[in-house]
């Protein structure tokens, strides 16, 4: 029968003096459990693919075979604790609350967002009810 597949979505952003750019339509290259997959990142910086449900660790070469190459090691499943920030942060950008790169600003928005979907007081901060909703409705 057919492996259960997920999608894995990783978006690469350079930091440079005027800020942040993304690394869009740059060549790469995906390993998972072996098995290389080559790609070019999104226009906004995604590198998109379909890899086996089971899958836990990846590896994503930047323009690989090239002077420029860079080699990011990816944990798949992996979340930080909901008490932490980036915890906060990737549970919202997983349930869609939060696109584009995390700024406090775009993080109060997409909290606000999030607490009037739930029936939650909109303050557009991270209160125990925010956490204790974010983590139930995300991690289940």
């Amino acid at each position: 029968g057919a492996q259960p597949r997920t999608e894995l979505r990783v978006r690469f952003i350079r930091r440079e003096a005027g800020g942040e750019v993304v690394v869009a339509n740059a060549p790469y290259t995906l390993r998972v459990d072996g098995v290389d997959t080559s790609g070019t990142t999104t226009a906004d910086g995604f590198a998109e693919a379909r890899i086996p449900s089971r899958a836990r660790r990846a590896s994503i070469e930047l323009h690989p075979d090239t002077e420029h190459a860079h080699l990011v090691d990816v944990d798949i499943g992996h979340l930080d604790p909901v008490e932490a920030e980036t915890g906060v942060l990737q549970r919202l950008q997983n349930l869609g609350f939060l696109r584009g790169v995390p700024t406090s600003q775009a993080l109060a928005g997409a909290l606000e967002a999030f607490q009037l979907a739930h029936d939650l007081e909109p303050s557009g901060t991270l209160t125990p009810e925010t956490s204790a909703r974010l983590r139930e409705v995300h991690d289940g």
